[in-house]
């Protein structure tokens, strides 16, 4: 796994053995999402739920996010993010890494900073996108010109709930990312 673009591009990081229960954001899809961004990723707060390796975050620095902040409930999963860090020696106030649950994290929601970007990766086809949908009907720490981005499954059906606006949606093999706004 390497970090695609921006002052970090090409550095390797640490990943899962073959075999363990991770599905890190490949390389290519990472790419067109930060190619969609552009520099609309400039001094934003990106926030990563299911954050797995971290990757999506450390790409996001990369490219000029002024702070990522990493949701994953999973230890060994959180033990490697914390991992790609220190490799990179990426300043401490430049990420806060959260061992919790996505769902109870945005529920109680206790960030000083409000988000900019919201980019989540859950496991595909067992109901989370939905429940992520639903989760953020309620979040209000979004800035105005928020933008969420979700990684499934191509075929996952999902309600939008009339609160979210369908910016874009792209598919990549196996794999749909959707570009969202919520609207207030």
């Amino acid at each position: 796994m390497r970090i695609i673009g921006g002052k970090f591009k090409k550095k390797v990081l640490t990943s899962i053995k073959s075999g363990e229960k991770l599905r890190p954001t490949s390389d290519f899809v990472r790419e067109a999402i930060f190619n969609i961004l552009g520099e609309n990723i400039t001094n934003k707060v990106f926030l990563e739920l299911f954050a797995g390796t971290g990757a999506v975050s450390v790409e996001a620095l990369s490219r000029g996010a002024k702070k990522v902040v990493l949701v994953e409930k999973n230890r060994k999963n959180l033990n490697l993010i914390k991992r790609n860090f220190e490799l990179l020696n990426i300043q401490k106030s430049a990420y806060r890494i959260i061992n919790r649950d996505c769902f109870d994290f945005l529920n109680n929601f206790d960030e000083k900073e409000n988000i900019d970007i919201i980019f989540a990766d859950p496991p595909y086809n067992k109901g989370f996108i939905q429940r992520l949908l639903n989760s953020l009907k309620n979040f209000n720490r979004l800035t105005d010109d928020n933008l969420i981005i979700l990684e499934c499954f191509k075929n996952e059906p999902f309600d939008f709930h009339n609160i979210f606006e369908l910016l874009k949606e792209k598919k990549y093999g196996e794999t749909k990312l959707i570009f969202l706004k919520k609207n207030y």
